[in-house]
């Protein structure tokens, strides 16, 4: 096969993707299910960076089993979450109704408050330090923020739940108070995981509490901005710097749509899944891998206090990897952890 004709397989994982998305969009409140949103996410992200890869003629990296692993990943994410469901559902059945838990709504208002409070507090103390001396790097009290500012999604959705139950105005308030470091960074930031999670965390949580679905048309339509603003970040950032508006009256602007391509992100082999493709095939060619001990490594760098332990403990928990040794200069050839 030729490198400009597309792989059998990359037909295959459209096919799957196509599938799973349109039998969640199709069957209502499957919508909401994780292997539904996983398969709009390829088909936004992935396939596009498939497209212009298969159409790269030094793309030389590509291969039917690559795109027959993803596949293949996609289908097992459906069938796993599937014989998980049943099983939770054969569980909730046989639970006597005496068992099931029960929620009180003022101590839940008050479990809300509590996370947005932890969320905001780390997000200013987040913000007062300074990683220039890190190289921009995030490692130590500040991981430790970050991973504490979490709570505020969870206290949004918490609180958007409640209300949606109750109708409570002191729910909707924390709901309010929750969105508003989420919809800074949504709106002039462009950070594309806040401004999913804002809309997922708000209107999702809504819809399930009231047992409802939105209209087909609303997810179709809301999946297709969501594929210019995945893919459009950069453009959609310099024009919010530039000061000609924010990302609303981005999205409503002609010109941000005539400039994007499905098909022709400039990506290239430095895409996401031009990296996989890369380490896919080096892996096959030279056999050498690390099956993660980088990830580790990265978990502890961040997350290990060398003020505590000592810096001889924290760099002694370190594994020797391919990847560090490549980046040493130790071995020849090119590594890099996967995407």
């Amino acid at each position: 096969m030729s490198n400009t004709s597309f792989h059998l397989s990359f037909y295959l994982l459209c096919l799957v993707l196509l599938w799973m998305a349109l039998r969640g969009i199709l069957h209502g409140r499957a919508i909401f299910q994780f292997p539904t949103v996983a398969a709009m996410l390829g088909l936004a992200w992935v396939v596009p960076q498939g497209i212009e890869l298969e159409t790269r003629p030094n793309d030389i990296y590509a291969s039917e089993t690559f795109w027959l692993y993803i596949a293949f990943c996609f289908l097992f994410i459906f069938l796993g979450f599937a014989r998980g469901n049943r099983k939770q559902l054969r569980r909730i059945r046989r639970t006597p109704e005496t068992a099931l838990p029960r929620f009180n709504t003022p101590r839940l208002i008050i479990a809300a408050a509590g996370l947005t409070v932890i969320g905001q507090v780390s997000l200013l103390m987040m913000g007062g330090i300074d990683t220039s001396g890190m190289g921009g790097q995030w490692t130590g009290v500040i991981t430790l923020y970050a991973l504490l500012y979490k709570a505020n999604g969870l206290g949004l959705c918490l609180s958007v739940l409640i209300f949606a139950h109750t109708g409570s105005r002191i729910a909707l308030a924390i709901a309010l108070v929750a969105a508003l470091p989420l919809f800074s960074s949504a709106i002039i930031g462009i950070r594309r995981e806040e401004i999913f999670d804002l809309v997922i965390l708000t209107f999702g949580g809504w819809y399930i509490a009231k047992a409802r679905f939105p209209s087909r048309i609303i997810v179709v339509g809301a999946f297709l901005i969501g594929i210019v603003v995945l893919n459009s970040a950069e453009y959609l950032r310099g024009y919010v710097a530039s000061g000609e508006g924010n990302l609303i009256s981005a999205l409503l602007s002609p010109e941000v749509y005539q400039k994007f391509n499905y098909v022709d992100l400039e990506q290239g082999v430095a895409s996401e899944v031009g990296l996989a493709q890369y380490d896919f095939w080096y892996m096959n060619e030279t056999w050498q891998w690390d099956y993660g001990a980088d990830y580790w490594n990265i978990l502890v760098h961040r997350y290990v206090p060398a003020f505590l332990v000592g810096r001889s403990i924290k760099d002694g928990l370190k594994i020797d990897t391919l990847a560090a040794r490549f980046r040493l200069g130790e071995t020849e050839g090119l590594f890099s952890i996967g995407s």
